[in-house]
This record gives structure tokens, C-alpha cells and sequence, in this order.
């Protein structure tokens, strides 16, 4: 290999690692209780990134408001849905996203994922006890 390729092979295993990182980051504040840490995952979260569905899913159920400028007045379980949603794409959901939690919009995105090879991963978080 010549000096070119090595520094363009290096420079793309940089890359690669950083986005790792990125990615781990954002699956630990997912599975976070802090409010702001789930909202910045959920910032940061690429629309295209299908494989983040399960750990969005994570105690989707979360009732809790928000009271920061950007999203005040919704829930955690409703910045997380929306977001679910938007990597999901253009679907007609059955009832509106609002900041009650929707078991009919939650099974619809549960079935999604499992239907798109995402179910191991669901099935396993669903096996992590959520701590308050």
C-alpha cells in the first residue's frame, strides 16, 4: 500500500471510531432517567439510524413533562415517539401524538421494529428493570 492509502484508511478509522462513540453515547443517555440527557439523545439521533428504535423504545411509557423552552410542556414519552416516528417515515398512526402515552401508537412502532429485525434487541431491553 502506498502512503496515500494508509493515511486515507486512517482517516476513515477515525471516522468510523468517532461515530462509534457518537452512537454509544447517545444509546447510554437513551437509557438514561435524566430528563436532558434523553432530550439531547433524541437531538442527536440521525433519522436514517433505524437500528436506535429499540433503545428510543425504552420505557417509552414516561409520562414525565418537560419544562425546558424547546419542548416545554411535552412529555419524555412524546419527544421519544415523535422521534421514532420521524426514522419510521410517513406512517398514519391511528390517534395523534400528544403528551399522553398511546398504547396503539406504542404497539405500532413495537411491531415496526419487530418486523424490520430490530426484535432481539427489543425483547432484551425489555429485560433491563427501569430504575426511577
Amino acid at each position: 500500500m502506498d502512503n496515500k492509502t494508509l493515511i486515507l484508511f486512517g482517516i476513515l478509522l477515525i471516522v468510523y471510531s468517532c461515530r462509534r462513540g457518537i452512537e454509544n453515547k447517545i444509546v447510554t443517555n437513551l437509557m438514561s432517567n435524566n430528563k436532558e440527557k434523553i432530550i439531547f439523545a433524541c437531538e442527536e439521533i440521525n433519522t436514517k439510524d433505524k437500528e436506535i428504535v429499540p433503545y428510543l423504545l425504552y420505557n417509552i411509557y414516561d409520562p414525565r413533562i418537560v419544562h425546558s423552552s424547546k419542548y416545554y410542556g411535552m412529555s419524555i414519552y412524546q419527544i421519544r415517539i415523535s422521534k421514532v416516528i420521524k426514522i419510521i417515515g410517513d406512517v398514519q398512526l391511528p390517534n395523534k401524538v400528544n403528551y399522553i402515552p398511546d398504547s396503539t401508537i406504542v404497539n405500532y412502532c413495537v411491531n415496526w421494529a419487530r418486523k424490520n429485525g430490530y426484535g432481539l434487541t427489543l425483547d432484551s431491553l425489555l429485560n433491563i428493570p427501569i430504575s426511577h
